[in-house]
């Protein structure tokens, strides 16, 4: 996961959140990555709370049990328009235009301990990529990057910048939807 996260860490235009944390921290940052990007048809701005959580180890972001937590990376799943949280000692809190990216890693065994039995096979890991390797492919005792590898990597990232600079609308043309309703009945 480490050249991923120096990839990120390299796109300045990412936020990423911290590796361990509270909700209400949690909230407060993505509240605070407001962003706003011109409409390029209309010249509206409009505004998106953008965020990365990236945790090597899953269960440290996670926690134990962390029912509040969880339901909220649920409920954010549908980066939804505005999201409130409010509570009587912080008042209202409202992010506008959520969207959460989590890249995790973990173990079978951890992820069933730091979750409740309940949410295993519905709610927010219903809503997980799971990539599983039983075994190793191959062991290498000294990972370095090759001078091919090192020109990849700079390529991959200027390309990874000029995506970050796309903004607006994107819209749905027929033959898209054409394409995804003849996939969908495949599925």
């Amino acid at each position: 996961m480490s050249p991923g996260l120096d990839l990120l860490e390299d796109l300045k235009h990412i936020r990423i959140a911290a590796q361990s944390t509270s909700l209400q921290a949690l909230i407060r940052r993505l509240k605070e990555t407001n962003f706003n990007d011109p409409d390029l048809e209309t010249g509206e701005m409009q505004m998106h709370s953008s965020m990365t959580i990236f945790s090597k180890e899953f269960t440290v972001f996670l926690g134990y049990h962390k029912r509040e937590l969880m339901s909220a990376l649920c409920d954010w799943y549908d980066c939804d328009r505005h999201w409130t949280y409010e509570t009587i000692a912080r008042k209202k809190e409202e992010i506008v235009g959520v969207w959460v990216n989590l890249i995790g890693g973990t173990t079978p065994d951890l992820i069933q301990s730091s979750m409740p039995l309940d949410a295993i096979g519905g709610g927010l890991t219903s809503r997980i990529i799971y990539i599983y390797e039983e075994k190793k492919s191959k062991l290498v005792p000294l990972p370095m990057q090759s001078q091919k590898e090192r020109e990849l990597y700079t390529t991959l990232l200027h390309d990874l910048e000029k995506i970050c600079m796309f903004s607006g609308c994107f819209k749905y043309t027929t033959d898209l939807m054409d394409a995804w309703t003849e996939w969908v009945k495949l599925q």
